[in-house]
């Protein structure tokens, strides 16, 4: 623009337009999770931590995060807390946000759930402790209530009468006598048990 003898520079900016950041969050049996929330940062120190954290977004019913709309750029996303009953994530996402590039999708972020064992006392008629007896874990029972398939667990009795089973996720278990020590009558009575989600510690019974 040139006014007289004068030349003055006018200076005209464009705002580069603003995209959100989108993810899902499942657990590892393909349930969506609502009410998880994620920090999103701009950097990450040398051991790959995040820092400087300018948004967050929270799941809804639908296990869907959207964030605020941000400025392009590289950020890095990370669950700032598990769910209860899951074990917590430690992936970070790096994303960015290119000028004119829309929405960013991150795709999917799953937890998985919590394991816990089955623990068992096995004791005979006059309430002493029973070592040996090998009980055995299905997952599913057929229409009479006997079990289906190969076991997902077994576990053997000690001199205390304890057995203890790997760790397992929530669900619905059925958990039967398979071998009892000599002078003991086998009982393969079928007994569901039920670990739940927002399980405290081992699910523990006792079989006479």
């Amino acid at each position: 623009i040139t006014v007289g003898n004068g030349t003055y520079t006018l200076n005209v900016q464009n705002d580069r337009v603003q995209y959100p950041l989108e993810l899902t969050k499942k657990d590892d049996a393909g349930n969506l999770l609502e009410g998880v929330t994620f920090g999103i940062y701009t950097a990450k120190d040398a051991s790959g931590n995040p820092q400087n954290k300018v948004a967050e977004m929270t799941t809804g019913a639908n296990g869907v995060a959207v964030s605020k709309n941000l400025n392009p750029g590289t950020y890095y996303i990370k669950e700032l807390s598990a769910p209860a009953g899951y074990e917590p994530s430690t992936q970070v996402i790096e994303a960015t946000i290119a000028v004119g590039g829309g929405k960013v999708q991150l795709g999917t972020v799953v937890n998985q759930r919590k394991a816990f064992s089955v623990t068992l006392t096995k004791k005979d008629d006059a309430n002493a402790p029973i070592a040996g007896a090998v009980f055995s874990i299905y997952a599913a029972v057929d229409q009479d209530g006997k079990p289906q398939g190969d076991p997902v667990a077994t576990m053997t009795t000690g001199t205390n009468g304890v057995a203890t089973s790997t760790a397992l996720k929530p669900g619905t278990y059925y958990v039967q006598e398979t071998q009892v020590p000599a002078g003991y009558e086998l009982d393969d009575q079928v007994r569901e048990i039920t670990i739940a989600l927002n399980n405290e510690g081992n699910v523990k019974f006792e079989m006479g």
